[in-house]
């Protein structure tokens, strides 16, 4: 199942501004989203880079810009999801589960295909360090709420869960207290998670 069968709203009328910017344009903005750059500082820059190129002024609006650039991100992502990595499959794919042209499609192929140079692993090697770790544990106990300060007879049940994350930095620990139908959501967002993963 592809990745592109749930797309966001207003993500093929930003494909078809992206098909109307010049190809240079469009590698460059391929590039950025590469590098996970944030689309509200770029949307501002490409707009005068394409005002200056003459694009008209509604295409290079900033808002529009930045909806075409997080296009891009999605189509980046949903190609990585659906774990194509030749320029011959990938075209074709694009073309059929997108409103891309095949010049456009053809660029982010390129783009996907290519191998990084070394100005791109120097400047994406230090977000390395930025990584939002790893969870290593997670424990849970079931509690209840004798009394509080506000209240004499409490008789509430929680869950105490602490996260146990390890990053760059070492291991921490995360606690948080839980109501059980907080808990109970907790653990069906997870049983979404793992069944979209297994879908994917």
């Amino acid at each position: 199942m592809s990745a592109f069968l749930s797309t966001p709203i207003g993500f093929h009328s930003s494909l078809e501004l992206l098909n109307s910017y010049p190809a240079e344009v469009v590698t460059n903005m391929i590039e950025d989203a590469n590098l996970s750059t944030p689309a509200a500082a770029l949307g501002v820059k490409y707009a005068k880079r394409l005002s200056a190129l003459g694009v008209d002024a509604s295409s290079a609006d900033p808002t529009r810009v930045t909806g075409a650039f997080n296009a891009i991100v999605f189509v980046l992502r949903s190609v990585r999801l659906d774990r194509i990595s030749s320029a011959e499959l990938l075209v074709p794919h694009l073309l059929k589960h997108t409103s891309l042209t095949q010049a456009t499609a053809e660029l982010i192929a390129a783009a996907l295909t290519k191998e990084p140079s070394e100005a791109t692993t120097a400047v994406t090697a230090p977000s390395a360090g930025f990584s939002l770790g790893k969870v290593v544990g997670f424990d849970w106990k079931i509690g209840v709420g004798i009394a509080s300060s506000e209240c004499a007879n409490l008789k509430a049940p929680y869950i105490s869960v602490v996260w146990k994350i390890a990053d760059a930095n070492g291991t921490r620990s995360y606690p948080m207290e839980l109501t059980v139908p907080q808990f109970r959501e907790l653990l069906a967002s997870f049983t979404d998670l793992d069944a979209q993963l297994e879908a994917a």
